[in-house]
Formats: structure tokens, C-alpha cells, sequence
């Protein structure tokens, strides 16, 4: 009856056991992605075929289970749109190579036991500006009574406008054009920054005048005998 009744003791202790190991071998890992993406640094300036500095890592990504992966992106749209990965980029840091127009860096952080970088979190975005003299209009051409346009700067900013030939109502601060006081024609538009990365530009505008719709006929009223009238 003893051994009858250790018997079962022991069954029961190694099925509870067995049990637990099996159970638990069955679970999947815990894993969850960072809830904070951590700091890169600096904000760079240049001129043109800019070489920037590495791409630091102020603060790792934090609040994982598992381990971290890392991927970096850049845009040359702005700050927020236009982001694509970099190949080969998944160390916490990334040297970025020479550079002809302003590019802006973001770093992606997750864990290697989600697949993808769905949930992943996303660092600040760093800013490497290449100062160069590149503006633009909205358009090539304006009729006189468009509204007055004013260009976008893309390169270096503080610099001058000015146009030739002389007959363009031109802002030289802004480069804001106002078309119902200039002259009509075709105009060069130059854009110069001062400097160390000193450098101008030009665009071409054509500035038309409105076409007159005016016309009268020689009289007010006709009788219906009349000849027949021609403005």
C-alpha cells in the first residue's frame, strides 16, 4: 500500500513537472519593441560635395525586451516627408558620404525578434544643410495682374536677389516680384549668397501684360434697317 501510494506521489510530481517544462517550451518569447528611440546627433552646415561628420548616437533606444536593431533613412524633400532606408545601415551610428544638397536623417529603432520594422520607433531628425544659392518660382511665366509671386529658397539663406535687363519690379531682400509695376518682358533673376559657401543662381521669368478686352461700336442703337455694324 506504501509503495502503491509513493508511486503515485511520484507520477503525479513528474506528469506536474513534465507538464510545466512543455507548457512553458511552448510559450513564445517575450518580445517587445523600444517605447523610446534614443538621441542622434549633429546638425551639420556645408558647401557643396560636403563631406559630413559621423552621425552620433547621443542616447541608445530604451524600454525593449529583446535585442535592439537599428536602421537609418534620409529624405532631400524636408523634414518630414520623403524618407527612404539606407542600405547597410544598422549600427547606432552612420557616416553619411559627400553631399550636394540638403539631406535630412532619421534612425529607426526595434527589436531582431519582430520581423520587419513594423512598431519600430523613430529618432529626431537631423539636418545636414548644404548652403548653395538655389532657389525657384512657382512658375516661368506671369501675366501683370497674377498675383505677386515670391520664390522659394532652397540653398543658403541671407543672400540678395537682382535681375537684368532693368525694367523688373524686384524685392532684393526677398525676391518677391510685383508684376503690376514692372515692365513687361523676359527677365533674368539671380539669387548670390555671401559667405564661406558663396555662390548665385538664376531663374528666368516672363512677366506679360493682360490682354485688353476693350471694344465699342460706333453707336448705341440701330434701327434694324440699318447696315449692319462691326465693333
Amino acid at each position: 500500500m506504501k509503495k502503491l501510494l509513493f508511486l503515485t506521489i511520484m507520477l503525479f510530481v513528474v506528469s506536474t513537472v513534465y507538464a510545466n517544462i512543455t507548457e512553458s517550451s511552448l510559450l513564445p518569447p517575450v518580445c517587445t519593441n523600444p517605447t523610446d528611440a534614443g538621441i542622434i546627433a549633429t546638425n551639420q552646415t556645408g558647401c557643396f560635395n560636403f563631406d559630413p561628420n559621423e552621425l552620433t548616437s547621443n542616447t541608445a533606444a530604451s524600454g525593449q525586451v529583446g535585442t535592439l536593431k537599428y536602421k537609418w533613412q534620409k529624405s532631400t524633400t524636408n523634414s518630414t516627408t520623403g524618407f527612404s532606408d539606407i542600405a547597410s545601415s544598422n549600427a547606432a551610428t552612420y557616416d553619411p558620404s559627400s553631399l550636394t544638397v540638403t539631406t535630412w536623417y532619421k534612425r529607426l529603432a526595434g527589436v531582431e525578434c519582430e520581423v520587419g520594422w513594423s512598431g519600430a520607433v523613430e529618432s529626431n531628425v537631423l539636418t545636414i544643410t548644404i548652403e548653395d544659392a538655389s532657389f525657384s518660382y512657382d512658375a516661368a511665366s506671369y501675366c501683370s495682374e497674377d498675383s505677386d509671386p515670391t520664390p522659394t529658397i532652397t540653398g543658403g539663406a541671407g543672400g540678395s536677389f537682382s535681375s537684368t535687363p532693368a525694367g523688373l519690379s524686384l524685392n532684393i531682400s526677398t525676391g518677391e516680384i510685383d508684376l503690376s509695376s514692372g515692365t513687361s518682358g523676359t527677365y533674368t533673376v539671380t539669387y548670390t549668397t555671401t559667405g564661406t559657401c558663396s555662390n548665385s543662381k538664376d531663374e528666368t521669368v516672363t512677366v506679360t501684360p493682360t490682354d485688353d478686352a476693350s471694344f465699342s461700336y460706333s453707336a448705341a442703337s440701330y434701327c434694324s434697317e440699318d447696315s449692319d455694324p462691326t465693333p
